[in-house]
């Protein structure tokens, strides 16, 4: 029974798993304690929670539908082809950097 109810959870989408209006007060917490800014994406480029990002992307790459474009096809790079444990680093198309590291449900 185990088995089948991790295979749902694995077709389910993040934002139908986590509850992002109890994350986004700790994120605001870590933000305010480390300086760090941080995202909270899906696998489909979504942003579910973020804080402390640079004016340049909230004000103008996310505003703007090409440069946005650019912003989801960097989100769902970030988040292919990672281990679980480890980080990848990338530089998208909108010349920011970004560092992404997953969280893993299920499998």
């Amino acid at each position: 029974m185990t088995f089948h109810l991790l295979k749902k959870i694995d077709l389910l989408d993040l934002a139908e798993i986590i509850d992002v209006q109890t994350i986004q007060p700790l994120m605001d917490d870590f933000y305010k304690l480390t300086h760090i800014p941080i995202g909270l994406n899906d696998l489909k480029g979504s942003v579910l929670a973020g804080v402390g990002w640079q004016d340049i992307c909230t004000r103008f790459h996310r505003v703007h539908p090409e440069t946005c474009k650019h912003c989801v096809e960097s989100n769902i790079n970030l988040s292919s082809g990672i281990t679980p444990g480890e980080f990848k680093m990338y530089k998208c198309k909108n010349n920011m950097w970004d560092v992404v590291t997953p969280i893993m449900v299920g499998d």
